[in-house]
């Protein structure tokens, strides 16, 4: 069986645009069969279109070849999936950020990291893009993103912090946070943490160790912190030791401006280690991409797709 050949850059923008034709007329059968003559033109057009479908596909319905390629798509089909593109792709860009607002008390922007002092005198530093939510009791909650937190040592006292269904206490201790794409991490720079993981075991994090656990799965990954590592974030670098492919994108992705989508079955799941420079984020992810040989496409002004196609 032969590979569908690769398109190029302009024939993939050339179906991006027709979807969104579509999208402006879901039930004109000018717009229809303007499709199907297009994708009829060439096997690198039609490949175009199928990865246009397919990227469209992973934001909500999936405009499939039945409906493009064959019988005519019902206005129900078009309109939803073309409303779910819309949706998703929006709020993606908008939603995060407004839901964090309103449930969040400090939240920063891309790219920027944010230094601030709790009541009690504790140190916080928040990554960019990312939330907390200060709770009852003095205890931080991290919504979203990366933290790191400093007590001030000999103070004798208690903290408490989450990130997911991570409960951590700490005394006197330096110790930084993150929520990636479904991976929960913690690491101690100094003190030790009493950490408690689903469902309700108790784990034990010292000075210069690392915990990381998959909230899909319950897999929990522990070691020992690289020199350099630990919120690395904070001089802007990322250093990550044997990490998914998906949870480095989405440390990439909170120094970047635009939305980055990996449109590429099973890439996220695959490991990387490395050290990446974040204040240059689509260098960084082509360095993280270059050993698996996907392909970037960047589409103005916001939009960057990952894929092996």
């Amino acid at each position: 069986m032969t590979a569908d050949p690769p398109p190029d850059d302009g024939l993939f923008e050339e179906a991006l645009d027709i979807v969104i034709r579509l999208q402006n007329a879901p039930a004109n059968p000018v717009t229809l069969e303007l499709i199907r003559h297009w994708r009829a033109r060439s096997p690198q057009h039609d490949a175009a279109w199928r990865e246009a479908a397919e990227l469209h596909g992973m934001a909500g319905q999936v405009l499939s070849d039945q409906n493009v390629g064959g019988a005519m798509p019902s206005r129900r089909v078009v309109l939803g999936g073309m409303a779910g593109l819309a949706i998703a792709v929006g709020a993606a860009v908008h939603g995060p950020e407004a839901w964090l607002r309103l449930t969040a008390d400090r939240v920063t922007a891309t790219a920027e990291v944010a230094r601030f002092q709790l009541a009690d005198g504790t140190g916080v530093i928040l990554g960019p893009a990312s939330a907390i939510r200060l709770a009852a009791g003095g205890r931080v909650d991290l919504l979203e993103g990366a933290a790191c937190i400093h007590m001030a040592p000999g103070g004798g006292r208690s903290f408490e912090a989450t990130v997911g269904g991570l409960a951590v206490r700490a005394s006197d201790a330096a110790f930084s946070l993150s929520r990636e794409s479904g991976i929960l991490s913690l690491g101690a720079e100094r003190g030790s943490l009493s950490v408690t993981t689903p469902p309700g075991a108790g784990v034990r994090v010292g000075p210069g160790e690392w915990l990381r656990l998959d909230e899909a799965t319950g897999r929990l990954e522990r070691g020992r912190l690289l020199p350099g590592q630990f919120a690395a974030w904070r001089q802007g670098q990322l250093v990550a030791e044997d990490e998914t492919v998906a949870a480095v994108v989405a440390q990439i992705r909170r120094w970047h401006s635009g939305r980055i989508i990996v449109a590429a079955p099973g890439l996220g799941a695959r490991r990387i280690s490395g050290v990446f420079d974040l204040n240059s984020p689509l260098l960084a992810l082509e360095a993280v991409l270059h050993p698996f040989e996907a392909r970037i496409r960047h589409l103005p002004p916001w939009l960057t797709v990952v894929s092996t196609i």
